[in-house]
């Protein structure tokens, strides 16, 4: 019986003119040129009607500008619940030790081919430059990492 009264109530053409709506906002989204992407030279998809429903739903967007994901140095610092600060002072520590460490490889990296740090290195030890995307703490930990001389 409800469905009955929803036929009535609400008529077939508001259906089509939502969907006819949702068309044109996908259109404009595919139009935007802030959306362009300058690396593959394509523009925006939309794969879906529904998809400015779904973007409207959205509460919490985590960005990458410091390179806290692609490195994987995300910190926890603090959070704040009901106007409560709840701040973890071990990891802003880390934080930092991640900082220095980045500074430290920025000044070993380029000296890492050069002729005197090869002739310095005996036959039987081996380097291991750690990557960006890699954790320093890792070469730390088996003694790996270069040391600038």
């Amino acid at each position: 019986t409800m469905i009955i009264v929803l036929q009535v109530l609400i008529p077939i053409s508001l259906y089509v003119s939502i969907e006819i709506v949702k068309i044109c906002q996908v259109y404009f989204i595919h139009q935007d040129k802030d959306l362009f992407d300058e690396e593959t030279d394509f523009q925006l998809q939309c794969r879906a009607l529904n998809i400015t429903e779904d973007l409207g739903q959205i509460q919490y967007i985590f960005s990458d500008k410091t390179g806290t994901l692609t490195e994987n140095k995300m910190v926890f610092r603090r959070c704040t619940v009901s106007g409560i600060e709840y701040s973890h002072d071990a990891n802003a520590k880390r934080l930092a030790m991640y900082q220095e460490a980045d500074s430290e490889d920025e000044e070993t990296l380029p000296k890492v081919g050069t002729l005197s740090q090869r002739n310095s290195i005996s036959s039987h030890q081996s380097v291991k430059v750690p990557y960006r995307n890699q954790s320093v703490k890792s070469h730390r930990r088996t003694g790996s990492r270069v040391e600038a001389k």
